[in-house]
């Protein structure tokens, strides 16, 4: 399996967060696979030992691991399934799998603190996202939830423990983004960033927050009227929004193979930035709910990921211990193992690290297009960024005298984020942290 060249961890003194230790005190392969085995879930294959047979020792290890990647609810879902076994046949200690007794986990404290903990954060972005749905209800206004929400809200996690969340991601249809944003700003959410009509020309979304949230509390929603995770700047759509088909309006709930694709994207989108193991875990939950493999392949071609596709699905079989569904290969191909530089980027040992990946802001282009493209593909996207259409930079710099000056602007603006010197002129986010 993985690797397991790895630097392990330990709890804080308060026992719910977790601190690297020495780099030199590598994750044992016991400890590694109990982390494979936790994030493939239903897809574990038999080659991945039942993490609920791990030792107290190995869970100890890998609790802070889990914590750190935000799986620790579900670690603790693993270990109270267990100890809920284990009481329902009387007092005795929980069985190391071969008969002998053992002592209750003492990562069990720590795992538990970590699913009360987004146990809360998850409940209360649920509570917001139905506020907002009801606000774009009333409205007239269509809206699908995505991501963690919608995870939940499926039954994809059968608790919010389970499913850790930093903000609701609710879609809205193009032509309805403003009206969106009005009814919402109307229904006391407040934009991050000061909102302007002409970011829906040149930006896929809106971030705000709920100025009536508990102090230390920050409620967040990420209004999407686009999900291009496959480009690195946002052209104003020619087609639907690809989420939008077959998706329940009724429930708020995309299709879940189109919902597949677009969290195998979002992992790789953020390679270059940092590591979304808890995104793989949504991933494979996900896929195995996947019904229409036609379905599926359609939502590969149409979001780009003929080629990064493939690749993940090669490191979550082979690194990560899951059992691809019999149609994957009917659909997409033969899955061949990793090799080239992808085979470098994607260990299980990497990923789960605190560290990034990335070394500068080229480096994580390379990481992410070396995953998701071919060299021709991310010689296109990178000509793609460097290039905007006139009507792109129109909207992107409305007070700007002329076609030239725009472009002057976009082509200083980008060489300052390459050199680390400014905020990138395509995010939505980066100016919030000036």
């Amino acid at each position: 399996m993985a690797d397991s060249s790895h630097p392990s961890y330990a709890p804080d003194p308060g026992g719910v967060r977790a601190r690297p230790m020495a780099a030199n005190e590598p994750l044992s392969r016991d400890a590694l696979d109990l982390v494979g085995g936790v994030l493939a879930g239903p897809l574990r294959s038999g080659a991945v030992p039942d993490p609920a047979h791990a030792s107290p020792e190995v869970w100890a290890e890998a609790a802070p691991v889990l914590i750190w990647n935000r799986l620790g609810g579900m670690g603790w879902e693993v270990l109270s399934h267990t100890r809920a076994g284990a009481e329902s046949h009387g007092p005795e200690p929980l069985s190391d799998g071969g008969g002998e007794s053992r002592p209750p986990e003492p990562a069990a404290d720590v795992l538990q603190a970590s699913f009360l903990r987004e146990s809360v954060q998850t409940t209360l972005l649920l509570e917001l996202a139905h506020r907002v749905r009801g606000v774009l209800s009333r409205e007239g206004l269509d809206s699908v939830l995505f991501k963690g929400a919608a995870l939940v809200e499926a039954g994809v996690y059968a608790d919010p423990g389970q499913c850790p969340m930093e903000d609701a991601d609710v879609l809205v249809r193009v032509d309805q983004a403003e009206a969106a944003v009005e009814a919402l700003m109307a229904a006391g959410l407040e934009p991050w960033v000061d909102w302007d009509p002409h970011r829906v020309g040149w930006l896929p979304s809106l971030s705000l927050h709920d100025p009536a949230s508990a102090d230390g509390m920050d409620l967040s929603l990420d209004l999407h009227w686009q999900v291009p995770y496959g480009r690195f700047r946002a052209d104003p759509l020619t087609e639907p929004e690809p989420l939008w088909m077959g998706a329940d309006l009724e429930a708020g709930l995309p299709a879940a193979e189109a919902h597949a694709v677009v969290l195998a994207q979002h992992v790789v989108k953020h390679l270059r930035v940092v590591t979304h193991l808890r995104g793989l875990a949504d991933f494979v939950r996900v896929l195995d709910r996947c019904d229409d493999p036609d379905r599926f392949a359609r939502h590969v071609r149409l979001r780009r990921m003929e080629h990064g596709m493939p690749v993940l699905l090669a490191f979550l079989r082979d690194e990560v211990g899951v059992a691809l569904p019999d149609w994957v290969g009917s659909v997409l191909g033969p899955i061949h193992p990793l090799r080239g530089p992808a085979s470098e980027i994607l260990t299980l040992t990497r990923l789960a690290a605190p560290e990034p990946l990335a070394r500068g802001r080229v480096d994580g282009l390379r990481i992410q297009w070396a995953v998701e493209r071919t060299p021709l593909e991310a010689i296109g996207e990178a000509a793609h960024t460097a290039w905007p259409s006139a009507a792109w930079l129109e909207h992107r710099y409305p007070d700007a005298g002329n076609a030239a000056l725009r472009r002057m602007r976009y082509a200083t603006d980008l060489a300052r984020w390459t050199a680390g010197l400014g905020r990138s002129p395509l995010s939505p986010n980066q100016e919030l942290y000036e």
